[in-house]
């Protein structure tokens, strides 16, 4: 069964954020660009809804970026892999999705330096990432040894059991050695301070070099 590394890693890097931004307050929000980046991670990353209102997001909002979420996530995955001529079990993607939230969990990031400048601003954070190109080796190494003591019948079931094993190793990801820095753009409107990059964010935490 042939894995094409580079895609399964690009795949798990896809982020759906209707649109670049979930604020549809009516509102004038005073959260600074700083605050509106904290916040907006703790939520992706974190699942953390304690102060997503401060940034305009309301319970609707949070519904729909889930469902976004999910779908996209299930559908982009799926649809990836079956160019390779096989397909994967829902109940494995189920899984892998699953997996993948746990692991974003332990994304460690630090919001840094805020430069505005007129209406537009850019926020600094380091990430210490998650290290997924570890996670793909390790999930390597673990199907050969199961797959030689006992091989798969067909390369579906051969892909199925590979992604069982690579959602396990997902939620037991690593981090990366190295902190990186990365950039959240902004621009402000009448309302809000607007992530214009907010669909880099998954990327970002995501170590696909090490």
């Amino acid at each position: 069964m042939k894995v094409r590394r580079k895609k399964l890693l690009l795949v798990l890097g896809v982020t759906f954020l209707l649109g670049g931004s979930m604020v549809a307050c009516k509102e004038k929000i005073e959260a600074t660009p700083t605050e509106t980046a904290q916040i907006t991670l703790d939520f992706i990353l974190k699942g953390d809804k304690a102060k997503v209102s401060k940034v305009g997001i309301t319970d609707e909002d949070i519904k729909k970026f889930n469902e976004a979420y999910d779908k996209e996530f299930k559908s982009s995955f799926s649809n990836e892999v079956s160019k390779g001529g096989v397909n994967v079990n829902k109940e494995e993607v189920d899984k892998l999705n699953d997996s993948f939230k746990k692991a974003l969990a332990k994304v460690e990031y630090t919001v840094k330096d805020e430069k505005i400048t007129d209406k537009t601003a850019e926020v600094n954070i380091e990430f210490t990432q998650l290290n997924m190109e570890k996670v793909l080796a390790e999930t390597e190494k673990v199907y050969l040894e199961k797959a030689t003591t006992n091989p798969p019948k067909t390369e579906e079931e051969g892909m199925n059991m590979f992604m069982s094993l690579y959602a396990d190793e997902i939620a037991k990801a690593p981090l990366a050695t190295k902190k990186v820095t990365k950039t959240l753009e902004f621009k402000q409107n009448s309302k809000y301070w607007e992530i214009t990059n907010a669909d880099k964010i998954l990327a970002d935490a995501i170590d696909m070099a090490n």
